[in-house]
């Protein structure tokens, strides 16, 4: 059961059953004022399936469903400015972008590496147009850039170092993974990394090698 309230009132907006009880709720996100996205179990043509669920939160009704046989991970997710696009990391060479109202897929985009490597985060530009997808690869953060209108992606920038790894708490990092600067002039990375675009270099860090205290500082 979701229940959703306003921020604006404080009170309560509406409360609705997502999934029966015994079976499991993966993740849900706010998309927009009046749509609720949901990944869990569900019955799909017939058959018991992971699958993305989108919802009327005013009516407290479900208008949508798609069979989603991919373990869903929200670090791996994005949704677009004004909530009409959702972008999702399947791995780490397949990224798909659907749009929420439909749940149909839109665009795609698929990459290759030389070897290994893990999601490290995704995120659009305030524009809607293009997707940066984060990657780390033999002890290297790379952040990639899709151009949803041709479909290319190109190298934004490479450099050392898992960003994911929180020196302040000494765990794997739990906020927004990546998000671009105004005006894409770059990325913040975890929370403790600012990379410039045009330079393709780390500008700004806490430093990872110290766990706790006051450690930011720019690279010499």
């Amino acid at each position: 059961q979701v229940t959703v309230w306003s921020y604006a009132t404080g009170q309560k907006v509406q409360t609705f059953d997502v999934e029966k009880p015994k079976e499991q709720v993966k993740s849900i996100s706010l998309t927009s004022p009046t749509r609720l996205l949901a990944f869990s179990d569900a019955r799909v043509d017939g058959k018991a399936q992971r699958a993305l669920r989108l919802f009327d939160v005013t009516a407290g009704t479900e208008i949508k469903k798609l069979a989603f046989e991919n373990a869903f991970d929200l670090t791996h997710c994005t949704i677009s400015p004004g909530g009409k696009y959702l972008a999702y990391l399947i791995d780490s060479e397949n990224l798909l972008v659907l749009e929420i109202e439909s749940l149909k897929i839109v665009a795609s985009a698929r990459f290759s590496h030389p070897t290994y490597a893990s999601t490290k985060g995704v995120a659009f530009n305030s524009a809607g147009d293009r997707i940066a997808c984060g990657f780390l690869r033999n002890n290297k953060t790379q952040i990639r850039v899709v151009d949803l209108a041709t479909g290319s992606s190109t190298v934004g920038v490479e450099f050392i170092g898992d960003v994911a790894y929180s020196p302040i708490s000494g765990n794997i990092y739990l906020g927004t993974s990546l998000e671009w600067l105004p005006g894409d002039k770059g990325w913040c990375a975890s929370g403790s990394c600012i990379v410039d675009a045009e330079s393709g270099k780390a500008v700004w860090y806490i430093d990872s090698a110290a766990r706790l205290g006051s450690h930011r500082r720019r690279p010499a």
